[in-house]
């Protein structure tokens, strides 16, 4: 959190230490990241202090990539890393049943980008995919890559349960969450 403050100085701004602490949760340790959501604060503020309300507002994008790398650690079979990563988003706010919607939406994501992959022609993008960021949909792409269809139907299923595990009020989402983390992990 020192190197972030010290950016944020550099760029003119300042921070309140509460929106340092949640910038820092947000983002993590990737400083590619980190500088662009500095940037995105900074514009933002023009030499106000930046706020937990500012950060909570930019760095949507901070979060979802949280939940890629979420994903890839599940995917993977890194369970430890997953856990870790979900318990930051919860901590930080995401609700669970956000965290499973997010973690569906990229798992639909990969499935169409390995279905694209697969065609030798491409039309063109389908309507569905024009309201994802370029961001979101190169991520699914590189995802498609590294992971068989197999496993990221496995995956799909174990959510639709965790999904109705959570609706019916077999499980809490923390713990449903928990669990589907521990599953895919062992697969």
């Amino acid at each position: 959190s020192d190197w972030v403050q010290g950016r944020i100085e550099e760029g003119g701004g300042k921070i309140s230490p509460a929106a340092l602490k949640l910038l820092v949760g947000l983002v993590g340790a990737d400083l590619w990241v980190m500088g662009s959501e500095i940037d995105k604060l900074l514009a933002y503020g023009s030499g106000q202090v930046i706020t937990e309300d500012n950060v909570k507002q930019l760095t949507c994008y901070a979060r979802e990539a949280n939940i890629f790398a979420l994903v890839d650690a599940i995917l993977e079979g890194r369970r430890s890393q997953a856990q870790q990563l979900l318990h930051r988003l919860l901590r930080d706010g995401a609700s669970p049943s956000y965290i499973l919607a997010m973690i569906t939406r990229q798992l639909r994501l990969i499935v169409i980008a390995k279905d694209l992959g697969r065609k030798k022609s491409q039309p063109g993008i389908p309507d569905t995919l024009e309201a994802v960021s370029s961001y979101s949909l190169d991520k699914a792409a590189k995802q498609a890559r590294a992971f068989t269809l197999e496993r990221i139907k496995e995956a799909y299923h174990k959510l639709l349960e965790t999904d109705v595990a959570i609706k019916t009020g077999k499980y809490e989402g923390d713990l449903a969450l928990d669990l589907l983390v521990v599953e895919l992990g062992q697969a």
